[in-house]
Parts: structure tokens; sequence; C-alpha cells
């Protein structure tokens, strides 16, 4: 399990890391070119759209991995210790329960635009989409060690 979480690691890590410097990349270009030689990529604002969309869900990944991800915890702070743990654990199994709805809810979504194509790269647009359950997957696969963890710290 060790070995495939940190294989997880480093694909989610090396998709945000290659995400965010083609996009880097291509924005510069896509400005010089505009202001340079007055020329728009129309080609580039379909990669654009599919990289800030990756950079986006895979980063949410690494939220929930370092526990990072927003949470509003002032009324939760206010009970004992022992009750603080217990509402941490319902509060990440409702959080579980929406990343399953989400992982069934955007394979759907995925396979019903599997025939809409972008505009200029004529590529599929569910290509776009599948960044929704795999990244609810990943988000799923560390919630359930997180989980997992703090049921064992509540029986101590």
């Amino acid at each position: 399990m060790k070995y495939f979480t940190n294989m997880l690691n480093k694909i989610v890590e090396f998709c945000l890391i290659i995400s965010l410097a083609l996009l880097s990349i291509i924005v510069s270009l896509q400005v010089f070119s505009r202001y340079v030689f007055s020329i728009s990529l129309p080609w580039s604002t379909d990669i654009i759209r599919c990289l800030f969309i990756y950079l986006v869900f895979f980063g949410a990944i690494i939220g929930v991995r370092n526990q990072s991800h927003l949470n509003i915890d002032v009324l939760v702070k206010k009970f004992p210790k022992k009750l603080q743990k217990l509402l941490n654990i319902v509060i990440n199994l409702i959080i579980l329960i929406f990343l399953i709805i989400i992982v069934t809810a955007g394979l759907i979504f995925v396979l019903s635009s599997i025939t809409q194509v972008t505009p200029y790269l004529r590529i599929s647009i569910s290509y776009y989409y599948l960044a929704i359950p795999l990244s609810a997957t990943a988000m799923i696969y560390y919630l359930f060690f997180h989980l997992k963890d703090q049921i064992k710290n509540f029986k101590k």
C-alpha cells in the first residue's frame, strides 16, 4: 500500500508540475505572439483550458492529502477534545460520501461528453471532464487513510 501511495504522490505532483510549466509557456507564447506579431494562437485556448482544469483538480488532491483543504472549525473547537475528534470523523465521512457521488456523476458526465469536441484541436471534451472522477477517486483514497487514522486515534 505504501508503494502505491508513493506512486500516486509522484504521479499527482508530476502532473501538477507539467501542467503549471506548460500553462506558463503557452500563455507566454500567446501573449508574445499577440502583442509582437499581432497573431493569435487559437489552439492555445483549448490547451490552456485543459491544463488549468487539471491543475485545479489535481491541486485539490494535494489539499486532501495534506489535510490543508478549507474547513471552518470555529464551532468544532468549542467542544471537548473527544467530541472534536468524533465531529472530524463525521465531517470526513460526509466528504467521503460527497466524493463518491462526484465520482459516479463525473463518470456519467465524461461518458455523455465523448462526442463533443474542442473548437480548435478537435479532441473530445471528455478528456477535460475526466479530471473530475480521477481527482475525486484519488481524494477518496487519501481520505480513507485519514479516516482510518482518525478512528484509531478516537478509540485511544
